[in-house]
């Protein structure tokens, strides 16, 4: 089979941002009038090892320099996911890209399977809520080989019935498996209330489960080519390798494809009803499985680098006074998940749900009502800053992080000038996005009924209503 994704070489944060690194004797390389997360210099010199051309058929390609690495990982994303595709259809896309990497035109899935052994290659392939993708793990000596076959997968896969039906019996077991697992059912009923019929982004497992059951493995291709066709391709490679010679590589194997633009539709934030935004599921678990959704910025809003900070320090502070303080639970937690329509979420699992949504209420009263003082709020940047670049470890993530930006806001500036964006957040920005965002929560309960009461539950809603 083909391999999980091949694990390259850490690159360091150092590496990443060399403004973190530190001097001889141990003090910190940014100079002390420069208190910045990260320098100027560090920055321009992360987009100087970037560059952007475009191929004969106006494909975008993105190509970031690598100099000390024989690893190369190629990314290939479509702006369109599975909320582009139309209810009732909604796992056509999921199901098609699954099956991609069984075989193609010229490598049949024990030839593609066997290449990828020999050159320990990996090929993956994906579709999320608003992106479609692909990606291939090689090394720079196996670089033609892998590209063939890679492009071929892309351009002909061969959607054969019986790989195709294998995708569908993993699929099904999947969403079937989904009414066994509290967590991921917890979310379904939270789902029921927050999206409206026929929301872009609402797909259930039980309807699901019906649909796959109900798609025809001779729809796969047809879907398949009408993305390409219709909708336009970048690709991004992080390597080592002379620029030339990825262009050149590149427009060989996908200049076929026609020239496309495209506009992602605009997605609706659904509005808050008082009659659907409690939903309590009766079983019998020991603990109770709490999830609150609610709407967050999306990915371009001005508001969206100041409210991941704002959920990071949430999240500490939910585990600070849940966990660590009371002991009501082992694992309490807040975040935000930035599409096209953002999302806030609130998770616990508690044997003691009415005490810890009391604690939840009085984290989420003082963030709203507290202004942290600049130091505290320079420390809560340090730490998101070294967590979300120490997830860029690998050419993988990079070249996912650097396409998932170029998608999203058609340049990758927001994914460079992060840090800078970071050091302009306040205090009392954190305090008003808090008022602006923590509200208007749909709440999901799985827990024993005889353990559970209406009114506690509707009282956490009642004061986040807004």
């Amino acid at each position: 089979m083909i391999k999980k994704l091949l694990r390259p070489a850490l690159i360091s944060l150092v590496f990443l941002f060399p403004s973190f690194a530190c001097t001889t004797d141990g003090t910190s390389s940014k100079t002390k009038e420069d208190n910045r997360l990260v320098s100027d210099a560090s920055i321009a010199a992360q987009k100087e090892q970037t560059s952007v051309a475009t191929l004969s058929n106006g494909t975008q390609v993105i190509i970031r320099n690598e100099p000390s690495s024989d690893l190369v990982s190629l990314m290939v994303g479509w702006p369109k996911g599975s909320s582009a595709t139309p209810t009732g259809k909604k796992n056509l896309g999921i199901w098609a890209f699954d099956t991609l990497t069984m075989g193609s035109k010229n490598y049949p899935k024990d030839v593609l399977f066997a290449l990828a052994e020999k050159y320990s290659l990996n090929i993956a392939c994906s579709q999320g809520i608003d992106h479609s993708q692909c990606s291939l793990g090689t090394i720079n000596d196996y670089w033609p080989q892998a590209l063939a076959a890679f492009s071929d997968v892309i351009l002909h896969p061969s959607f054969k019935p019986s790989d195709a039906e294998l995708q569908r019996k993993q699929l099904l077991a999947h969403y079937e498996s989904i009414a066994n697992n509290p967590d991921a059912f917890t979310n379904e009923l939270v789902n029921k209330c927050f999206y409206p019929e026929n929301h872009p982004y609402f797909l259930s497992a039980k309807d699901s489960v019906t649909e796959m059951k109900q798609l025809k493995t001779s729809e796969l291709s047809g879907f398949y080519q009408q993305l390409l066709q219709t909708t336009p391709m970048t690709l991004v490679v992080v390597t080592s390798m002379p620029k030339e010679k990825i262009i050149a590589d590149l427009e060989k194997q996908f200049n076929s494809l026609p020239k496309i633009s495209y506009t992602p539709p605009k997605i609706e934030v659904p509005p808050f009803k008082d009659d659907c935004s409690l939903v309590f599921e009766d079983r019998d678990v020991p603990t109770a499985y709490l999830l609150a959704k609610f709407s967050a910025p999306e990915v371009n809003s001005p508001d969206a680098v100041a409210a991941t900070l704002l959920f990071n320090i949430f999240s500490e502070e939910l585990d600070e006074e849940v966990r660590t303080k009371r002991s009501l639970s082992y694992a309490t937690y807040a975040y935000t998940r930035q599409y096209r329509m953002g999302l806030g979420i609130i998770y616990s699992t508690t044997p003691k749900p009415e005490e810890t949504l009391e604690v939840i209420q009085q984290v989420i009263t003082k963030i709203k009502s507290t202004s942290y003082t600049p130091e505290d709020l320079s420390e809560f940047k340090k730490e998101f800053a070294t967590a979300f670049y120490l997830k860029q470890e690998t050419h993988h993530s990079i070249a996912a992080k650097l396409l998932e930006t170029q998608l999203y806001h058609g340049s990758l500036n927001p994914f460079y000038d992060l840090p800078r964006e970071l050091d302009k957040v306040t205090p009392e920005q954190i305090k008003s996005l808090a008022g602006k965002y923590l509200k208007n929560m749909r709440l999901g309960i799985l827990f024993q009924k005889a353990g559970y009461k209406d009114t506690w539950a509707k009282k956490f809603i009642s004061a986040n209503k807004g």
